[in-house]
């Protein structure tokens, strides 16, 4: 399997973290599959799905903070068809500029 790279653009919070981590030379990625050196069979991380993208294709990818059922904080990876993606972020610029005018800005900012 060859490797991939999915490049995202942080928002403002996690762009400072990730110029810290630069700045001090830190040699280890801020997020990976969990491995476990007692048991191979649950290391790693399983595609439960088929995942196909013919070349060229558009999608939007977006990644969230979320948590996990042990109250951990944890990275989404979120890739969905480009349309959609497009459409939410129409959607959450609308709303953020009606927020804005009423002093409420909570969506994040690229």
């Amino acid at each position: 399997m060859p490797k991939v790279n999915l490049i995202l653009f942080p928002g403002q919070e996690l762009r400072e973290l990730m110029q810290k981590h630069l700045a001090e030379n830190k040699k280890y990625p801020i997020a990976a599959s969990l491995f476990f050196e007692d048991d191979k069979d649950k290391s790693g991380f399983t595609i439960r799905d088929e995942i196909t993208f013919p070349a060229n294709t558009k999608v939007d990818l977006s990644a969230w903070v979320n948590m996990n059922k042990n109250e951990k904080p944890i990275l989404t990876i979120s890739i969905e068809d480009f349309e959609t993606g497009y459409s939410k972020n129409l959607e959450r610029a609308k709303k953020k500029s009606s927020n804005t005018s009423s002093g409420d800005d909570d969506d994040f900012p690229l």
